[in-house]
């Protein structure tokens, strides 16, 4: 071959590397072990020798760039990126500046639990659902029906009521076991399981006041003055043949009821079937956070604490005579902070915090408030208004109902959160008390700030029971609770037998309302059915998720019998509610009055809801007799 056709790259046996060494430094990179193979008689080494068209460029010396240093061109050059890159530099930081200052703001957001967000139903269980024919209503019941609670009401959040084991007197004799009547704990634990993953939670009474006479406690107790059950209970000694004062019970009669085998009083503050718990014994008050703790650790929500202004007495009150100075509104806080700090304890995460809310009987504004305990001790997660309960009538006029949203609003909503109920179970229903002007009441319960209980039927505008307690047999003989067993009447499903509360060949533990074949779920429900109770209470379930409704701060205005209040939060769309608690039209212009006096028109008590644009800075607002509306302010 020519040289012309042979390759740049000489391979050289290794037998001739000495030569090639001598000319060029060897590249250990290029030498390859080649094996001679088969029919070869030895392996060889070569090595790969680079021709000069290979050699890399090494760039510019030292001498050459010093060259450029002080070229006028390039120095220029050099000066120009220079100041470029700092000018940039220095526009980027202005520009970042000025959009952080001028862009808007994300409007601020309370940390709401689901407790503040969402709407608790008190389904009252034994009124609710009977699911086995014996004419009482059951846990079973309740869970048969819960996706009419929390999908067709709204209701996120279920109450159970007191659901522990009672005797024939309904005095509770263990806060840890479930009335067989309803049920038992494992329903309780499967209902739990069952709710979990749609996040529907349960919550319970929690009642530490007192317990049944027949409670193992206070049968020990009254054995006498020297075991360790002696003072779980609250004792005085006989005064003058008779009790220690003139103390009175909830129900009118005495406070003191005579044990004849201690020989001795027992506080009886919820009447005598019922002794108070001396929640002042550190041992008692650790007897009743077990009891917290053995609901939680199933899962349980949270409590509705019962009888909260009741816990402690002043039993050492300067005119213990004086019926007026033995609640104890003070002495009760250190209780409620440590039932607090033992829900803290479950609530670990994120969804999974635990509730505790009370209403307080008879305290002041100032005595509430300190139910909500300190930064460092907290007491109640929410205080439940009795202001829409006791004072909410067809007789409270405007006056009347701008008075008790004053007596029972707070400057901050969000840190002292409140709860809002329209009946009880221990009172007439809001229907019976209100009239026509029945939504107007929902309508303020759902919309003023905190967390609305619900009691069930009220959504359907369930009336009072209109039968005489003689006719109730098999239930308690409390003349009292007898009285009150009108207001917790069977759930009045349909039109057909027992309203569908229990089987057709059952006998309802209570008589079925007069009336229910015109006025129950599936009436309210039908099709065509026009501006219902039950229609209005969801459209105002829906509109309570706006911001402005959930933590937007109050303010209260009255014209004439026209009430009204404002809810906004910065950064949200307000809204405008007004009611008519009078009987006559009223009109009113709100020109001056608002921050905006244009918005749409979002739910109106007696009429469909049309979302029509009004400008009521210019044209006039009427509402009729028991009429409400709500209206979504502009800007």
């Amino acid at each position: 071959m020519s040289d012309e056709n042979t390759n740049h790259d000489e391979k050289v046996p290794i037998k001739e590397a000495d030569a090639v060494n001598a000319e060029i430094d060897l590249d250990d990179s290029k030498a390859k072990f080649l094996n001679g193979g088969k029919g070869m008689d030895e392996s060889h080494v070569e090595i790969e020798v680079p021709s000069e068209s290979n050699e890399s460029f090494s760039g510019l010396g030292k001498d050459e760039l010093m060259q450029y240093v002080n070229d006028p061109f390039w120095k220029r050059l050099r000066i120009i990126l220079f100041v470029l890159f700092w000018v940039g530099w220095v526009a980027m930081l202005a520009a970042a500046i000025v959009i952080i200052v001028l862009a808007p703001r994300c409007p601020y957001r309370p940390d709401l639990k689901w407790y503040n967000k969402e709407a608790v139903y008190n389904a009252y269980p034994k009124s609710f659902k009977d699911s086995d024919g014996n004419g009482k209503g059951d846990l079973s019941g309740v869970q048969s029906k819960s996706a009419y609670i929390t999908d067709a009401v709204g209701a996120k959040v279920i109450s159970l009521g007191s659901i522990f084991k009672k005797d024939t007197g309904n005095g509770i004799i263990d806060h840890k076991d479930v009335d067989t009547t309803l049920g038992s704990i494992e329903q309780v634990d499967a209902m739990l399981a069952s709710f979990k993953k749609s996040g529907v939670k349960i919550v319970l009474d929690f009642v530490p006041n007192h317990t049944s006479k027949n409670h193992t406690w206070f049968l020990e107790s009254k054995k006498s003055k020297n075991n360790k059950f002696s003072d779980y209970y609250v004792w005085a000694d006989v005064k003058n043949g008779g009790p220690p004062n003139n103390w009175k019970n909830v129900n009118g009669g005495s406070a003191w009821n005579l044990d004849t085998t201690r020989n001795q009083y027992y506080l009886c503050q919820t009447g005598p079937e019922y002794p108070d718990l001396n929640l002042e014994n550190e041992d008692v008050v650790k007897e009743m956070t077990e009891v917290l703790k053995f609901w939680l650790g199933r899962g349980i929500g949270g409590f509705n604490l019962k009888d909260a202004s009741l816990l402690v007495e002043n039993l050492n009150a300067t005119n213990p005579d004086d019926d007026s100075t033995h609640v104890n509104y003070q002495g009760s806080i250190p209780v409620i902070q440590a039932f607090r700090a033992t829900l803290n304890a479950y609530s670990d995460k994120p969804g999974r915090e635990r509730v505790l809310y009370a209403s307080i009987a008879g305290a002041t504004k100032n005595q509430t408030m300190a139910y909500y305990g300190t930064a460092d001790k907290p007491g109640l997660h929410i205080v439940v208004g009795n202001g829409l309960v006791s004072q909410l009538s067809a007789s409270c006029n405007a006056a009347c109902m701008k008075k008790v949203l004053d007596d029972e609003l707070y400057e901050d909503n969000v840190n002292k959160w409140l709860g809002w109920m329209l009946s009880n179970g221990e009172s007439s229903r809001v229907s019976m008390r209100m009239g026509v002007r029945e939504v107007a009441a929902i309508v303020m319960q759902l919309m003023l700030p905190g967390t609305p209980i619900m009691y069930y039927g009220d959504e359907v505008g369930m009336k009072d029971g209109t039968f005489t307690t003689t006719a109730i047999s098999g239930v308690s003989t409390d003349s009292m609770e007898l009285s009150k067993m009108k207001y917790r009447t069977p759930m009045q499903w349909n039109a057909g037998p027992n309203a569908g509360f229990t089987a057709s060949n059952s006998t309802p533990y209570l008589p079925i309302n007069d009336g229910y074949k015109e006025n129950n779920v599936a009436s309210e429900r039908a099709h065509f059915r026009k501006n219902s109770v039950f229609e209005k209470v969801v459209e105002l379930m829906k509109l309570r998720g706006s911001e402005s409704l959930q933590f937007g701060k109050t303010t209260t205005g009255i014209v004439s019998d026209m009430v009204y209040f404002v809810r906004k939060a910065e950064g949200f769309l307000g809204y405008l509610v007004a009611f008519n608690f009078g009987a006559d039209p009223v009109s009113h212009l709100f020109k001056g009055d608002l921050f905006s006096e244009t918005g749409t028109v979002m739910f109106h008590s007696h009429q469909e809801t049309s979302q029509e644009k009004i400008d009521i800075g210019n044209t006039y607002l009427e509402l009729q007799g028991g009429e409400a509306v709500i209206i979504q302010l502009d800007g």
